[in-house]
């Protein structure tokens, strides 16, 4: 699934529609989640090689590190893994970083991967992905949501 941003063609003509690169958005989104984490008194790093995750975060000292994995989906209602990531984010202290909507709707909640298991569901779909649906963990995901949240993720980092 694209999604689409109008492109100025001709500055006295008119707009025209343009699709973006869907690893283009990605990029953009995990830039996102590291300007909020940033801007929450967080220290991001960009892994060189595609490690499984997206950033490393630490605090001023680089101490202690947790990895991050940034999910967005322009429009879901539920917040979606797949058994491989499950796999892969198993013991580790893996935050997610959902991102769910465009603006101005866009949603993002940082919940650690402990949390997320803890609320998932396992339907055994057909294409191994395993949901926590927004509208009935509303109340157990406010406190991930936006810096809230990434503070309450990150509060290891943060003393």
């Amino acid at each position: 699934m694209f999604d689409t941003f109008f492109l100025a063609v001709d500055f006295k003509v008119s707009w025209k529609q343009a699709t973006v690169d869907p690893s283009l958005i990605g990029k953009a989104k995990e830039l996102e989640v590291a300007s909020i984490l940033v801007r929450n008194g967080l220290y991001v790093f960009f892994p060189l090689v595609d490690a499984g995750v997206d950033l490393v975060v630490t605090n001023r000292a680089s101490r202690h590190f947790i990895p991050v994995q940034v999910k967005y989906r322009a429009s879901d209602p539920a917040l979606g893994l797949t058994k491989q990531d499950i796999a892969r984010f198993h013991d580790t202290e893996t935050v997610v970083a959902f991102i769910i909507g465009t603006s101005p709707e866009q949603r993002t909640w940082f919940v650690p991967f402990r949390d997320w298991e803890a609320m998932s569901v396992d339907l055994n779909r057909a294409d191994e992905r395993v949901y926590v649906t927004i509208s009935r963990n509303e109340a157990k995901l406010a406190q991930f949501a936006g810096d809230e949240g990434a503070r309450m993720a990150f509060a290891s980092l943060l003393k």
